[in-house]
């Protein structure tokens, strides 16, 4: 199978950056229909890089496809039935300071957009509270700290969920306090 790989480099602002979701749910909506025909590509690899630069965000986008004629996904109706079909990285196969690298920056964007008063994206909170769920499967890492922490983060995404920002606020005070405290001991 001839392989093909596309690499994008651009640079967007806040407006495009809001509607990422809406790109990503776009693309494969048409590789799918594309797929259907007959006439797509299986995506063997994609892999998103999102930085953050001065007015906007610096997005990388790279995927390695192959002609049709492998087996294809079924075509997923629901949003909700992707969800329970991907299963979450163990964290055997995710090193742990990379881990506590990527959820510094995340991290870091939540609590911007709280002391600037604004809700976060929802990118980032769900980001986050995945990568919460994951370390905290990480055992001798901070056991004792786990628990109250995971409050804290049921917490947060309650508040983001229903919108509430004083009890968002509140959750990531609490994070905060947990990381902090779990820090001292564990750094």
């Amino acid at each position: 199978m001839a392989k093909q790989e596309w690499k994008v480099k651009e640079h967007w602002d806040q407006e495009k950056i809001n509607r990422l979701h809406e790109h990503i749910v776009d693309f494969f909506a048409e590789e799918s229909c594309q797929l259907q025909q007959g006439k797509g590509r299986m995506i063997e690899r994609l892999m998103l890089d999102i930085k953050g630069k001065s007015g906007g965000v610096e997005l990388r986008v790279k995927y390695r496809s192959a002609k049709a004629g492998g087996k294809i996904a079924p075509v997923v109706e629901d949003a909700s039935a992707v969800k329970e079909t991907v299963s979450k990285p163990k964290a055997e196969k995710i090193k742990f300071g990379k881990l506590k690298k990527d959820m510094k920056s995340s991290f870091k964007e939540l609590v911007a957009a709280v002391q600037s008063k604004k809700m976060p994206a929802d990118e980032i909170v769900a980001l986050f509270l995945d990568q919460s769920e994951l370390m905290v499967s990480f055992p001798g890492k901070g056991d004792e700290f786990y628990p109250a922490y995971t409050t804290a983060c049921e917490m947060l995404h309650k508040g983001w969920q229903e919108k509430d920002f004083e009890l968002l606020k509140v959750a990531m005070a609490e994070i905060t306090s947990q990381m902090k405290a779990c820090h001292k001991i564990y750094k």
